[in-house]
């Protein structure tokens, strides 16, 4: 599975001490007459270190223009924290997703970083 690159964002939105909200917007595609299923992702990790947390998966929701937001929670305060973030199109129920995503390619996901308050 590839990690499509996000059409509009990563925008790192409300940023606590323990949580940070990031939204991404996906490309719009349709299957037959209905919207194709999206999925957000992310993963992160303390800056400097080699070892990404588990993805985090979210719903990109076609009656908000294919956007999504992860909101990562339990975060240490005054932690910089790096990321990787994307999309991937599914005709699974977000329930039967691999929470793993083994075998994802992320070469084409967005990066970035932010820091907890």
């Amino acid at each position: 599975m590839k990690i499509q690159t996000p059409t509009v964002g990563p925008i790192v939105g409300g940023t606590e001490p323990t949580r940070s909200r990031i939204w991404i917007r996906g490309e719009f595609q349709r299957e037959d007459s209905d919207p194709r299923r999206a999925f957000g992702v992310i993963r992160h990790r303390k800056k400097g270190t080699s070892r990404w947390s588990l993805p985090k998966l979210f719903k990109m929701n076609p009656n908000f223009d294919m956007t999504g937001i992860a909101i990562l929670n339990d975060l240490p305060p005054r932690t910089r924290w790096e990321y990787q973030m994307g999309y991937f199109w599914s005709n699974l129920e977000f329930e039967d997703i691999d929470p793993k995503l083994n075998g994802a390619d992320w070469d084409a996901a967005a990066s970035g970083i932010f820091r907890t308050a």
